[in-house]
């Protein structure tokens, strides 16, 4: 019989459609190992330079938290729940790997922007302050602005972006530098929080 310690996945199920985040993250960290040995041949040399399995647990379980947080978990069965969770891998993998690959395409005035942006995802990722695409989207109260850094991290041309939303040129641009700005503060929130963090790090034995 299961211990309250050890509930089973249909247990978790029923708190995490309840909006408990903890239970969220206690499935993730009890199934761990099972992730991690289903994802560990998707990993390339190259990606594990980059994105390691802890990353990719530490990635899954803010994913999921968002979700629950958001009340968009719509898992009715434990199936369901781990077709979410390795959905939600997979897409990690996926997106590390094509959004590291564009930013170091990023030339002329972007450049600086998408190097600020690539050390941020290349930087411990294990951290629980990390930050990661989805808080800059999630800094974007804009769906429009959303839609215009999606477009931009796709390599979509301003005007071309312009033309998808209907929007003149200029205004495009104008967001975007706006954009911009909202994504390096809440870098630098994330990069605050690292060393607020770091003190208390070192007294612990």
């Amino acid at each position: 019989m299961l211990s309250a310690d050890h509930p089973s996945p249909a247990a978790f199920l029923l708190r995490i459609q309840d909006g408990d985040r903890n239970a969220a993250a206690q499935f993730i960290a009890e199934n761990s190992p099972l992730i991690r040995r289903r994802f560990r041949h998707k990993l390339d040399r190259a990606m594990r330079r980059v994105f390691d399995s802890q990353e990719l647990i530490s990635t899954v379980s803010r994913r999921l938290d968002r979700l629950v947080r958001q009340g968009m978990v719509r898992a009715v069965n434990e199936r369901q729940l781990w077709s979410l969770v390795l959905d939600i891998a997979e897409n990690a993998v996926i997106d590390k790997s094509r959004t590291l690959r564009r930013l170091e395409k990023v030339e002329a005035q972007d450049s600086p922007f998408a190097s600020m942006l690539r050390s941020c995802l290349l930087a411990g990722q294990d951290r629980p302050d990390a930050v990661e695409l989805g808080d800059l989207f999630e800094s974007l109260p804009d769906p429009v602005d959303r839609e215009i850094l999606s477009m931009w991290l796709n390599g979509t041309s301003h005007l071309v972006t312009s033309q998808l939303l209907d929007l003149p040129h200029a205004t495009v641009r104008k967001r975007w530098e706006r954009i911009k700005e909202k994504c390096r503060s809440r870098i630098e929130q994330g990069e605050q929080a690292k060393v607020h963090a770091a003190p208390e790090a070192e007294t612990r034995p």
